[in-house]
């Protein structure tokens, strides 16, 4: 069909209007398809001012870019949407960020990548890829071939990732992951700001040691002389806090009831009368002592290192003389040896107060011979 009137711009013969189609330059538009007759297949849809170009439809609107290429090679495009800036005054002007659908798996899937640029001021902004979504949903910042759900391999001063909820009035926390592969780094810090400043208040270093509110490396865990607590959660609030002390006993307390192992080694027991009742005497004596069954032994546990003979008693034996001292059910027993020394010291005192009277015996008795001697 001929037009008709004023010749529309770009149409050079009345050929290129036909009743189905319209061809206009290197655009086609054929029912609700348009396309580019040109070798590179751009399509540039330019709206005027600030305009937009609006996609919608009446159960949701689609935006499809359809790759017609067969061959699906590994990385291949699917499409992608540019982001071009025309503005030279501030930067360079070119593509300043792209999405790209790729082949992945030479072909056999898609993933996403996002690729941002920066401008140099002259010439076209360079532009890399900076995160990629794998089909079976994968995400890697600084890869495109993340190996687990989220991998990071980029970093930036040292650190691959910084959550902040510092809220700029000197109360927050910041967490960060450092990147350094050097020395004694720090791979995870968390940093209060509730002091106006940044503390390190825990840190995981190379070596898997751990740091709370110390840089020492002593031990695998290090924590200041503050201590650590444990706590059992339950009504009355019971708890065992467990610390240093400025004279270098470690401490395990639980606000009142202190026991101790000082720098020589020496156990102390929490025994003050204000952690005491009911008390009584105890009726242990030489017939308890002499009814115990020291033992030599050897440990069971292939793992334990130590295979020499020990020396102590059995925790069922134990029990049937001194129950007090021995804890536990049957096949994890334990013995409270210091607590025998009230046993030893009641039977000593018995042992002392029959040796008394046989001394005052024969003294009297000496006394006797003495007086028939000289009779």
């Amino acid at each position: 069909m001929p037009y008709v009137g004023v010749k529309p711009a770009g149409i050079s013969s009345a050929s290129q209007v036909e009743t189905d189609k319209l061809s206009v330059d290197n655009v086609q538009i054929d029912g609700n398809t348009i396309s580019s007759t040109d070798t590179n297949g751009d399509i540039n849809l330019l709206p005027n001012g600030s305009g937009g170009v609006d996609i919608s439809g009446s159960s949701g609107a689609t935006l499809k870019l359809t790759s017609t290429d067969t061959t699906g090679a590994d990385t291949e495009l699917l499409g992608q949407i540019d982001f071009v800036s025309s503005d030279s005054s501030t930067g360079s002007a070119g593509t300043q960020a792209r999405i790209k659908g790729v082949y992945e798996d030479n072909g056999d899937s898609s993933g996403i990548a996002f690729i941002t640029g920066a401008s140099t001021g002259s010439g076209t902004p360079t532009i890399s890829e900076v995160m990629r979504i794998r089909h079976e949903g994968k995400v890697g910042i600084g890869t495109t071939s993340p190996s687990v759900p989220f991998e990071v391999t980029t970093e930036n001063g040292g650190f691959q990732a910084y959550l902040n909820n510092d809220n700029g009035s000197a109360q927050g926390l910041k967490i960060r992951i450092k990147a350094n592969d050097s020395g004694d780094f720090a791979v995870f810090e968390g940093i209060s700001a509730s002091s106006g400043s940044d503390t390190t208040v825990f840190k995981i270093i190379d070596n898997g040691k751990v740091q709370i509110g110390t840089t020492a490396t002593y031990g695998t865990q290090n924590i200041n002389s503050n201590g650590s607590a444990i706590v059992y959660a339950q009504t009355n609030g019971h708890y065992r806090w467990n610390y240093q002390s400025s004279n270098q006993n470690m401490y395990w307390s639980n606000g009142s009831n202190q026991a101790y192992l000082s720098s020589s080694g020496a156990w102390t027991d929490a025994s003050d009368v204000a952690y005491k009742k009911d008390i009584t005497d105890a009726t242990y004596g030489i017939d308890t002592v002499k009814a115990l069954q020291p033992r030599f032994y050897y440990m069971k546990d292939d793992a334990i290192v130590d295979d020499s003979r020990q020396l102590g008693f059995i925790a069922q034996e134990l029990e049937v003389h001194v129950p007090e001292v021995v804890t536990g059910s049957d096949g994890s027993k334990g013995v409270e040896y210091g607590h025998l020394t009230a046993v030893l010291a009641k039977a000593l005192q018995e042992a002392v107060v029959k040796i008394e009277t046989l001394e005052t015996e024969m003294t009297a008795l000496k006394a006797r011979v003495t007086a028939l001697e000289d009779a």
